[in-house]
């Protein structure tokens, strides 16, 4: 899954199990891949921000290692929607530098 902003211009590429962008000295072996299609939500409209997300079909198939998962998504809508949370990282904003993941 991926925001649409995300999607915005020229995106091309996805890396995946990249610790840190900046160094070459961790552990990580990141994968890199070609966007080959990006899915929208069908109820996304811009500007809301409402249903901004998406997914996206790579050029091949992911290896899954030690930095590489699979995400479970929740298929029924039986929750509370009141309590819900969610969380991310990278920029926060623009202008923000990105953040490291350890």
């Amino acid at each position: 899954m991926v925001r649409l902003y995300l999607l915005k211009g020229e995106a091309k590429l996805v890396r995946l199990g990249d610790l840190d962008l900046a160094t070459e000295s961790d552990d990580a072996a990141p994968q890199d891949f070609t966007i080959k299609r990006a899915i929208p939500h069908p109820d996304y409209k811009r500007p809301a921000r409402y249903h901004d997300i998406g997914l996206i079909e790579l050029d091949r198939q992911v290896e899954l290692t030690a930095y590489v998962g699979i995400a479970c998504l929740d298929t029924e809508r039986k929750h509370n929607e009141s309590s819900m949370k969610a969380t991310g990282w990278g920029k926060r904003n623009l202008v923000a530098h990105q953040a490291v993941i350890f």
